[in-house]
């Protein structure tokens, strides 16, 4: 079965937007909802890659938004956390949190 298939054109345009310089080397469908896949694949260092695993909403909130500002901060679990830098504020908060997180935020544009 192509990997590719269970993922749509916008969701691997975004997958490539979040990781552009990145060789994805497996995607996942979580479930039937629109965003959610897991992927996997490998990105250029200095000198060498390193391989990576992402969840789509997730990686995006991290790659495409300010997550530490205000805005995000306060909808998420550990907002002190994330204002300080720490992702885990954004990463150990609650599913449907980061669903919201990332359909405000990445998908409708709203100020991060």
């Amino acid at each position: 079965m192509d990997q590719y298939a269970v993922a749509s054109k916008v969701e691997l345009a975004l997958i490539k937007r979040v990781f552009p310089k990145a060789t994805i080397t497996k995607i996942e469908r979580k479930s039937a909802r629109k965003w959610d896949v897991r992927f996997e694949g490998t990105l250029p260092g200095a000198g060498f890659s390193y391989r990576f695993s992402a969840w789509l909403p997730l990686a995006a909130i991290r790659e495409l938004t300010l997550w530490t500002g205000r805005a995000i901060a306060d909808e998420c679990d550990y907002p002190m956390m994330a204002i300080e830098g720490d992702w885990s504020g954004i990463r150990d908060t609650n599913e449907e949190s980061i669903w919201s997180i990332f359909e405000k935020h990445v998908l409708k544009g709203g100020r991060s």
